[in-house]
């Protein structure tokens, strides 16, 4: 059973969400890219979204191409930069500072961080920092990177949640005997938006009233009064 895969299609895990047909099943914690547009869009009508691909990972290129098609379907432009590869197939961390510039110089209104570790975990912190030099607002797919490294908001699953419903898929299977060939696969139906006032302050960027109703917000500090 599977409770991090972005998606388990598109990784040669299962044929499809709703029926398995192999000894695999899982949730996965993404949102699919539709919700997260529209997530986007309810922040304010961004138009151009930036997109940092690295090659080294399989599932980096397929949310490209989501991302792609969202896009050409909502009249909206991607902007891609690709990370180089050395000798060994690896990415140069160093690479993604003068790549987020590229991308803002090129007009982003927005960049994209999508569930891909060496950028949304393992970097983090070089990307949301580039991009705050550059006063380029980020959304994110995964919950870290806005808690912890600055991102300015982000929909997915939290890991309680991924957590609860993965527990019972396998008390459908290791109780009540199902096969797991016929326990459909899937992403949660509820998502948390998560937003980070203090980055929404640096940038100037507020989010709508609208949107705060419904998101969890992190606050800004409290400014330390002096006698």
């Amino acid at each position: 059973m599977f409770t991090e895969v972005t998606d388990p299609v598109n990784a040669g895990l299962i044929k499809n969400l709703a029926h398995p047909e192999r000894n695999i099943t899982g949730v996965s914690h993404v949102a699919p890219l539709d919700v997260q547009f529209n997530a986007i869009q309810a922040y304010r009508p961004f138009r151009r979204i930036g997109y940092l691909h690295n090659p080294a990972e399989p599932n980096s290129l397929g949310i490209l191409r989501g991302l792609q098609a969202h896009a050409q379907r909502q009249g909206l432009q991607v902007i891609e930069a690709s990370l180089g590869l050395d000798a060994h197939q690896e990415p140069d961390p160093a690479q993604i500072a003068p790549l987020v510039a590229d991308i803002a110089a090129r007009g982003a209104d927005l960049l994209y961080v999508g569930p891909i570790t060496f950028l949304a975990f393992t970097h983090r912190d070089a990307v949301t920092q580039a991009a705050r030099q550059h006063r380029l607002p980020t959304f994110c797919a995964t919950e870290s990177i806005v808690r912890r490294s600055g991102c300015l908001f982000g929909l997915f699953s939290n890991d309680t949640n991924v957590g609860r419903f993965a527990g019972a898929m396998a008390h459908r299977i290791l109780v009540e005997r199902k096969p797991v060939s016929a326990v459909a696969a899937s992403t949660l139906q509820r998502f948390s938006l998560l937003v980070n006032l203090p980055v929404a302050q640096a940038l100037e960027l507020y989010p709508p009233m609208l949107l705060l109703n419904v998101a969890e917000v992190i606050p800004v500090a409290p400014v330390a009064r002096t006698r």
